[in-house]
């Protein structure tokens, strides 16, 4: 049996290994010059290994480390320490050790009632995470039944804004205090004044590093070594992986998928297809001389949320200072994160909805340059920087080598009141902006989780219309990308559960 897979993204190659563990003949179809899709090295300064897209390790998912050996294949991920500390407004901090001991906190006047109801809320996220997690791998699962399930441990407010509230609103429940209030709208997807918002933050809390619940940490060799370990694993058990292979359209005849057609011209028949591809690629163009259901093709061809995120990477004359880091003793390990005022976050919701640049930059970044020798030369620093919230297209146009100098602009100015040397140590720069994530990625919709992780689109809310879970209305075309089930971060659970599928389907079909 033949299986082609479109995309060579993390989802496809934790696909592609657990089918080859049932010997399917498999072949994934990479348009660029290297598997990973958003979760990918390059070297886009001389001697640097950069994760240009997915920088921070901690979603993806044990079971498949385990299931496909990748420890054995180069997945090294590791634990920084510290783990975190965010820079609040009015240069307080949350710093948090990695030794186990409470977080330590500068944010103006706080009370015992503050600091109660801090941990208050982080204690029923961390639950709600934990009970959460196990649906990620039954795609059958309602947003209902989510609720139910915290409602059933008691967790009801919790359970009541889950999908219909903001992480703002759930903040406010338990603590008052603004620039605490500022620190939790950064450990969300989107703003934490917009609806989804908490399933976001949870969703967040499920990451594990190191056997470390709800850990975030990095990858030795960059995280692109997740991609590269999967492939790795795939290619031991016989996947064929090619590179440079774009796939131009997917191949139906009488409503059923046969093949692919290649840029090349060549063409290929599949006994299934998988697409990888977010949604509006996979309808849109490798789909687009087929008749699709009509509510189906008005949902792809839908506009999205103007919201979308962005990288930045600044290589280095040397390590910028940051007064609060040097004052705590801080190593320059760990994650560092740039929290603007609450009410900010508010007023750039609304802007960066309208297509218009947020006033106040949300950032997460590291100097994994400090903690691992393996992606720089001897002595020499990098910084990643994500980015929260961009508007797709800068004021309706896309994002060009000349318009991109705004974000850049714009993130040097945010730094630099933490950071006041920031400008002077920055010896050169790479922006991912929306528009790259389109164009160099080859993800259509312009977002790194394909699509948004609100409440509109989480768990069953995900599947497109007419389309179950991980299929299509195209007989023998199935999904497997970041727009299905599981949703974006590099997870790995959309090519899990999609094989899980798959290997009923060619059991049956090899019957």
């Amino acid at each position: 049996m033949k299986v082609g897979i479109i995309g060579g993204g993390h989802n496809s190659l934790v696909l592609a290994g657990y089918l080859a563990k049932e010997g399917v003949d498999i072949t994934v179809y990479e348009a660029r010059d290297r598997v990973g899709g958003l979760c990918v090295n390059e070297e886009v300064f001389p001697g640097h290994t950069i994760s240009t897209v997915a920088t921070y390790y901690g979603m993806f998912r044990r079971q498949i480390i385990e299931d496909l050996r990748l420890d054995v294949h180069g997945l090294e991920p590791y634990l920084t320490d510290p783990a975190e500390i965010v820079l609040l407004p009015n240069g307080g901090y949350s710093f948090t050790p990695r030794d186990g001991s409470d977080t330590k906190i500068s944010a103006g006047e706080l009370t015992e009632e503050d600091l109660a109801g801090w941990k208050n809320f982080w204690g029923e996220i961390g639950r709600g995470a934990a009970l959460v997690a196990p649906f990620y791998y039954k795609p059958e699962t309602t947003q209902q039944e989510l609720v139910d399930v915290l409602r059933k441990d008691g967790l009801d407010f919790l359970a009541s804004k889950l999908f219909d509230g903001t992480l703002f609103e759930v903040f406010d429940h338990f603590c008052k205090n603004q620039s605490l209030k500022a620190a939790v709208a950064t450990c969300t997807p989107g703003y934490a004044s917009n609806q989804g918002s908490v399933f976001g933050c949870m969703h967040h809390g499920t990451a594990e590093t190191c056997g470390v619940p709800g850990a975030w940490g990095l990858v030795r060799g960059g995280m692109g070594m997740v991609s590269e370990s999967l492939r790795r694993s795939a290619e031991s058990k016989g996947v064929r992986v090619l590179t440079n292979t774009k796939v131009t359209a997917i191949r139906v005849e009488n409503g059923r998928a046969t093949g692919l057609k290649l840029e090349n011209g060549e063409t290929v028949a599949c006994d299934l297809v998988v697409s990888g591809a977010d949604p509006k690629t996979t309808f849109s163009r490798l789909l687009s001389d087929t008749e699709l259901p009509a509510a189906l093709v008005k949902q792809v061809e839908e506009p999205l949320t103007q919201i979308s995120a962005g990288k930045i990477h600044f290589k280095l004359k040397r390590l910028p200072k940051f007064p609060t880091l040097d004052q705590l003793s801080h190593n320059y390990s760990g994650i560092i994160v740039v929290a603007p005022p609450a009410d900010e976050v508010i007023a750039d919701s609304k802007r960066v909805a309208e297509g218009k640049m947020p006033q106040s930059l949300m950032m997460t970044m590291a100097f994994p340059t400090v903690t691992d020798e393996t992606v720089a030369p001897a002595g020499e620093h990098h910084m990643n920087i994500d980015v929260h919230q961009l508007p797709r297209t800068n004021e309706g146009e896309p994002w060009n080598d000349e318009t991109k100098t705004k974000i850049s602009d714009a993130v040097i100015a945010a730094l630099k009141p933490f950071a006041p040397d920031i400008a002077e140590v920055i010896e050169d720069t790479f922006v991912v902006s929306p528009t790259d994530i389109q164009s160099r990625y080859n993800v259509g919709t312009g977002m790194c989780w394909h699509l948004p992780m609100t409440d509109r689109y989480a768990f069953d809310k995900r599947n497109m219309s007419g389309c179950e879970p991980y299929g299509t209305p195209i007989e023998n075309l199935y999904l497997c990308g970041a727009g299905t089930y599981g949703g974006g971060n590099v997870t790995g659970v959309s090519g899990f559960n999609c094989a899980k599928i798959l290997q009923d389907q060619t059991m049956r079909v090899r019957a």
